[in-house]
């Protein structure tokens, strides 16, 4: 091994562990869970199944949520073993609410969420290996980071959306404009 394999992280590899990338993927991961999650609890027929694994998911999108506040802080990621466990739990548990409630749950949501989840533990267990000092938010880097988890996160987030309001017969209802 080299040096570069065992020492600290520079370049592209330390903006991707410690800049704004794994704040991005966090958020993105957070929002799409806790609406799942949401979305399991305000269920008219939900089962009691669902609604603990709903309360669950939004508990932990939105410490997800909080977590990538304080990496964007810091400046580096936190925790970096307890963030890949965490990472794995998101997977679990949006996959579980796909199991507990097929009809209702946005496969695209759950789908997008596990990506963004297996993303975030990749990013964490490769800094938990590696040195990564803190980095400096740059405007561009943040730019980026949103943008990509914006095109991500904005369909999916309306998936589950409509995978909640989706009725017995298959269709959503539609709400007319005044």
């Amino acid at each position: 091994m080299t040096i570069h394999q065992t020492g600290a992280a520079t370049g592209w590899r330390a903006a991707l562990l410690a800049g704004p990338w794994p704040a991005a993927l966090a958020w993105g991961a957070a929002l799409i869970l806790t609406a799942l999650g949401a979305g399991a609890v305000v269920l008219p027929d939900a089962t009691s199944a669902s609604l603990i694994i709903g309360i669950g998911a939004a508990a932990l999108g939105l410490g997800g949520l909080g977590w990538g506040v304080g990496v964007l802080r810091t400046g580096r990621l936190l925790a970096p073993r307890s963030t890949t466990a965490g990472a794995l739990l998101t997977m679990l548990v949006a996959t579980s609410l796909l199991v507990s409630e097929p009809a209702h749950t946005s496969i695209v949501g759950v789908s997008v969420c596990v990506a963004l989840s297996a993303a975030l533990g990749a990013c964490a267990a490769a800094a938990a290996r590696s040195n990564t000092p803190a980095q400096h938010l740059r405007v561009g880097q943040l730019l980026a980071a949103a943008a990509l988890i914006a095109v991500l996160v904005t369909p999916a987030l309306g998936a589950v959306q409509d995978g909640v309001l989706l009725r017995d017969d298959g269709t959503v209802p539609v709400v007319p404009h005044h």
